[in-house]
């Protein structure tokens, strides 16, 4: 009898301890094709992982070429320029545009009806990190996660807190800034 209950404690401890895992979680269901799906969290368990996520897919579903650069941010270059690499502290003439990942656009050098003249260096971490990777005469898109962003206080009533952040860009010159 003691021999019996032993057994059956042991068979309840042995199946209560597994590990259970559903495709749509573990990221066996991911296209294997698609590049950027190597960066997935198949169990996210931050809010920044799952961000990364959200990212992943809009990436994958749009530009399944981008590529993760060593600071997480992630680049689609559609045209590399010809001109000179940006650098800290550049003045710059870039057209934009800022959205969210459904596509809600918060900013855009469009609605100026003018490029932006800003220094590398004056914006958010992610822009001024991946705009050193672009050149004068490049078109590019990079989407970050809210870290690289606005974070937790998100920016006045138009970016609201912890919203990924999509870019896309065409930067037209480095200006002198004497000139200005």
């Amino acid at each position: 009898m003691t021999k019996t209950i032993w057994f059956i404690g042991m068979a309840i401890m042995l199946f209560a301890c597994q590990v259970k895992t559903d495709v749509a979680s573990s990221g066996d269901d991911l296209p294997v094709d698609v590049p950027v799906y190597g960066y997935y969290h198949s169990q996210p368990r931050t809010p920044f992982e799952e961000q990364e996520n959200a990212i992943i897919d809009f990436l994958a579903a749009n530009y399944p070429t981008a590529e993760q650069l060593d600071s997480g941010i992630y680049l689609m270059v559609f045209d590399t320029g010809a001109g000179d690499t940006l650098h800290w502290g550049d003045l710059i003439r870039i057209h934009y545009r800022v959205s969210s990942l459904q596509g809600d656009i918060f900013y855009s050098s469009d609605r100026q009806g003018k490029p932006l003249i800003t220094y590398v260096g004056n914006g958010v971490d992610g822009w001024n990190v991946a705009l050193q990777r672009l050149q004068v005469g490049s078109h590019a898109l990079f989407a970050m996660t809210s870290s690289r962003g606005y974070g937790e206080a998100g920016f006045g009533n138009t970016i609201p807190p912890n919203t990924p952040l999509v870019f896309e860009v065409t930067v037209e010159a480095i200006l002198d800034p004497d000139d200005q």
